[in-house]
């Protein structure tokens, strides 16, 4: 992978986790938290975790799960992960159209 490839990546990751983030504040109305706490270790429940999927799903059109964000492993980078690679396999599986045609 070449260095400027790299680097979108890591520029997609985190806006990606910001926005997460920003999610995470609203929906479980903090002020600030630790980079590093779980879902979990901010308060969250099923119910929470549903407000932030739909959030997403919004935001970046993409379909998270309930056990997603009650995994022990479950922050904002690993959660930023996740979006991230379903947002990826989405757009190589869309039908591409060919302009040459």
């Amino acid at each position: 992978m070449n260095e400027e490839c790299i680097s979108g990546l890591s520029l997609r990751r985190s806006e990606t986790q910001a926005r997460v983030r920003e999610i995470w504040i609203d929906v479980l109305e903090l002020r600030e938290f630790d980079s590093l706490s779980t879902f979990l270790d901010l308060g969250g429940d099923s119910l929470a975790a549903m407000r932030c999927i739909s959030r997403i799903r919004t935001a970046f059109d993409v379909e998270l799960t309930v056990g997603d964000f009650l995994l022990d492993s479950a922050t904002v980078a690993v959660l930023a992960e996740l979006i991230d690679e379903s947002a990826s396999r989405q757009f190589s599986s869309s039908p591409r159209t060919n302009i040459d045609s």
